[in-house]
């Protein structure tokens, strides 16, 4: 989602319409592997509309389709750049730009908390 190797995948997957992607995150979701895999549906169509995300936060579900269903949310398909994705929520968006603007309260007070 956002490593330098995903780039040339980051650049490539707009030409299409992105319907869904559901991410494992750190998972296990092959035993004995480090991988980090994630579904990514797509249509062979450009559009402009929002994409359905899911954040897959644990393996130990009955119904994946369930599962999908009560923990999807949806994000806008412009906030997908090829320099790195992050599938939050605007919520969780808003939050990254308050981190990012300003200097932290620990810089602030020099430690002194």
């Amino acid at each position: 989602m956002r490593a330098n190797y995903g780039k040339p995948l980051r650049h490539y997957l707009p030409q299409f319409q992105i319907e869904e992607i559901i991410d494992f995150g750190g998972l296990p979701v092959f035993q004995n592997a480090t991988t980090y895999p994630c579904i990514i549906r797509v249509l062979k169509s450009v559009s402009s509309k929002n994409i359905c995300i899911v954040e897959v936060d644990s393996l130990n579900f009955e119904d994946f389709s369930q599962y999908v269903k009560s923990h999807l949310y949806m994000i806008k398909n412009e906030s997908l750049d090829e320099n790195g994705w992050t599938l939050g929520d605007e919520k969780k968006a808003l939050l990254k730009k308050l981190q990012n603007a300003g200097i932290t309260l620990g810089e602030y007070l020099k430690g002194q908390i």
